[in-house]
């Protein structure tokens, strides 16, 4: 689960990124041109670096789900032969308590 934690956090770090990375380029005094290019140069391979942890966050998520499911299942499994036996532990019991009085 922290991994899944850390997968969900990571392209919301990009944004603080982006962020921090606009403001260094405002301080060294581009050209407005200049200036443009490298923010859209930015945005872009930030969207691409999203959109590819997003792409390894649903292909974990989706990997946790099969195996949940998977546990779920056999834990259904193990309740219905709890109730078997517990059906076969009453039925034996009941038996003696009729010989028994």
């Amino acid at each position: 689960m922290e991994q899944l934690e850390k997968l969900v956090r990571d392209p919301l770090s990009l944004i603080e990124r982006f962020h921090t990375e606009v403001q260094k380029m405002f301080e060294e005094r581009e050209s407005i041109q200049d200036l443009e290019e490298r923010i859209n140069r930015l945005r872009e391979e930030i969207f691409q670096e999203g959109e590819n942890q997003v792409a390894r966050l649903f292909k974990e998520v989706d990997a946790v789900e099969q195996e949940l499911l998977r546990s779920l299942n056999e834990i259904r499994e193990l309740r219905k032969r709890a109730q078997v036996v517990r059906a076969l532990v009453a039925s034996l019991f009941r038996g003696r308590e009729a010989e028994i009085v």
